[in-house]
């Protein structure tokens, strides 16, 4: 799928749209051809300016300072409801919601690095490995509850599967995983987001 928060504006001249090589959903790509998504932000100065970022869908992942702007869908409305809940539950590990502009969402940008090279050094260590275990689950503890209080009219890209124990993030893998050495502090792009067991997205 992608990525969760991650958008910029350029260095060519205002109003413009800057290209720049960089990963739609994460900070900073492992790849050395690839700048760091931190880099271009200090490069980017000014709220009202638009950087747009290369990965799994081309030219429709920006960052607007420290917002990102995604595609919106049918099931967004749910999904930026879900990201509030995990605010709410003190899960400050993912985006936070900024709600819909238009045919795009908007929600925070997560600062860290995001390398899918499972050959990288930190990406492949059992040091992230566990932290990345540590981080779903937390992600999980705040995600229970959240089928059962919601009020609102519930859309998901996916089908649910049963038992719906608790809404999966549907896309766990290091393309979606925000670290920063060997730790895994980030989670990005909730588009495939579903009810599941827990352990549907340990299968993934």
């Amino acid at each position: 799928m992608g990525s969760g928060r991650q958008q910029l504006p350029c260095g060519a001249c205002a109003g413009k749209v800057a290209r720049t090589r960089f990963s739609a959903f994460a900070g900073m790509m492992c790849s050395p051809d690839r700048r760091s998504r931190t880099a271009r932000g200090r490069a980017a100065q000014g709220e009202d300016r638009v950087i747009e970022l290369e990965g799994g869908r081309p030219g429709q992942i920006l960052r607007r300072g420290d917002e990102v702007l995604r595609p919106a869908g049918a099931f967004t409305p749910t999904v930026q409801r879900f990201l509030r809940h995990l605010r709410d539950r003190g899960f400050s590990s993912a985006p936070m919601p900024l709600g819909v502009e238009g045919d795009r969402e908007a929600v925070t940008y997560v600062e860290g690095r995001v390398c899918e090279d499972l050959a990288d050094p930190l990406t492949g260590s059992p040091a992230m490995l566990r932290s990345a275990a540590m981080l779903l689950r937390r992600f999980h503890d705040a995600s229970r509850g959240f089928l059962e209080s919601d009020g609102g009219p519930r859309s998901w890209m996916l089908p649910a599967v049963e038992p719906c124990e608790l809404v999966c993030h549907g896309d766990f893998a290091p393309y979606n995983v925000v670290t920063e050495g060997e730790a895994a502090v980030g989670l990005i792009d909730f588009d495939a987001a579903h009810p599941a067991p827990a352990a549907w997205d340990l299968a993934y």
